[in-house]
């Protein structure tokens, strides 16, 4: 019995004789690369991430827990920021510490650890600085993860590890590699003597190239677009303030550094400050389609909320001040506190909030809202026992006071333009 079943699975074993060295070549071509996303890790924190949001969360705590253990002499080069929020969650993140925490695998992460250096973290791709706009940066041995030693799990002080997200991205390697091997070898042909090479070949050849030179092309034209807004000295009211990348996680891994497709770099942070223009001024706003937070300066028209839905991934806004002396007169065109409902069409997720005209029902409005996952506020007029209320009834919704002080102002531009609500006293926030 035990002999036939060891003949019946080594007959089974042949059939891996009968498939074509360019099969085999195929699969290794394939499976390289496979094994260059799959393995090495890069920094949490990435954009696109590669992770939930729970497990982003999870590699936070990980990178706290870590933190915690540091040795006194190492712990004194780093700085713990750690950001209360109500109902008990935090932010916590070690600035400058020698501490760095990488995930690995995909399209799943399957892995997250914890590395603790002596002095002080060594020379990584993954920490290079770059621009709003950062330029291409040649190849290099240095420059890319899986040439990077530490990128390779290799080594960990703590880690986090997830069995099932393992079999996950074993299986998706295995079925690419299957899916790979089955259809070249259908090309050759079982028991041919010659390798054919006809139309259909040429063409899917041309199909599988047309994607990647349209992926390309379009965030090339978009990077452009975005690039030539930036730099138009004329543009007074539009302020970048960050981009970031948004090309395929498995292209970033694959490339090493994401810095080699500066092309794919969108914004998703920039300030307004409308002003005679703002129609147009809002229009140059729906070309950056990778725009999730937006600071506005002054005042808000409010027909310009309907431009601002054209925005599809925008999650965070800022409001200028509303103080309740300029509320009284306001031109109806311009954005008051009676207009908090014309945002939900927004879906917006985060919003911060400033001046003594925002009362206890307008905060509960906007925590009201389903979208709404975080509410910043600032010199409102409601008191804290008020505040804790709404926290009751919306306790998926925190609300963060902050103080001038945590405020990050932005230059002023001197602008023209409707006036009803902005004033030289004001002080833009974000």
């Amino acid at each position: 019995m035990g002999k036939e079943a060891f003949h019946r699975i080594f007959s089974r074993l042949t059939i891996l004789r009968r498939i074509h060295w360019v099969t085999w070549c195929a699969m290794v071509l394939v499976a390289f690369p496979l094994l260059l996303i799959m393995v090495p890790g890069e920094p949490v924190g990435k954009s696109p991430p590669c992770g939930s949001a729970a497990w982003q969360k999870e590699c936070s705590e990980l990178e706290e827990r870590t933190g915690k253990n540091l040795p006194p002499n190492l712990r004194e080069v780093g700085h713990n920021y750690k950001y209360k929020l109500p109902g008990g969650n935090s932010v916590s993140r070690w600035d400058e510490a020698p501490l760095a925490v990488f995930e690995h695998g995909w399209p799943v992460p399957f892995l997250a650890r914890s590395r603790v250096y002596n002095d002080h973290l060594p020379s990584s791709p993954n920490f290079m600085p770059y621009d709003i706009f950062p330029p291409g940066h040649s190849w290099s041995l240095e420059n890319t993860s899986w040439c990077y030693v530490e990128s390779w799990p290799s080594a960990a002080d703590d880690w986090i590890v997830r069995p099932w997200a393992l079999l996950v991205d074993a299986g998706v390697a295995l079925m690419l590699l299957i899916g790979v091997a089955v259809f070249v070898q259908w090309r050759i042909g079982t028991g041919s003597s010659g390798i054919r090479f006809r139309l259909f070949d040429l063409m899917m050849l041309f199909t599988v190239l047309g994607v990647f030179i349209g992926l390309f092309a379009y965030h090339d034209h978009l990077y452009s677009q975005e690039e030539r807004i930036h730099q138009d000295i004329g543009e007074e009211a539009i302020r970048v303030r960050t981009s970031t990348y948004q090309g395929p996680v498995w292209l970033r891994k694959l490339a090493g550094n994401e810095f080699y497709l500066s092309s794919m770099h969108h914004v998703t942070s920039a300030t307004i400050d409308p002003g005679d223009q703002w129609e147009h001024e809002f229009a140059r706003l729906a070309t950056f389609p990778y725009l999730t937070s937006l600071t506005v300066e002054h005042w808000l028209p409010v027909e310009a909320i309907e431009s601002l839905r054209k925005n599809h991934q925008l999650t965070f806004l800022a409001l200028p001040p509303m103080h309740a002396s300029q509320q009284a007169g306001r031109d109806p065109s311009v954005f008051g506190v009676d207009d908090f409902s014309k945002l939900e069409p927004l879906k917006l997720n985060w919003i911060f909030v400033a001046g003594d005209a925002i009362k206890e029902e307008h905060i509960r409005l906007l925590a009201g809202m389903p979208e709404m996952q975080l509410i910043f506020t600032s010199d409102v007029s409601v008191h804290p026992r008020r505040i804790d209320s709404i926290r009751e009834q919306f306790p998926n919704v925190p609300i963060v006071r902050l103080w001038s002080s945590e405020l990050r102002s932005v230059p002023r531009t001197k602008r023209h333009g409707v006036g009803s609500n902005r004033t030289a006293e004001e002080e833009p926030a974000e």
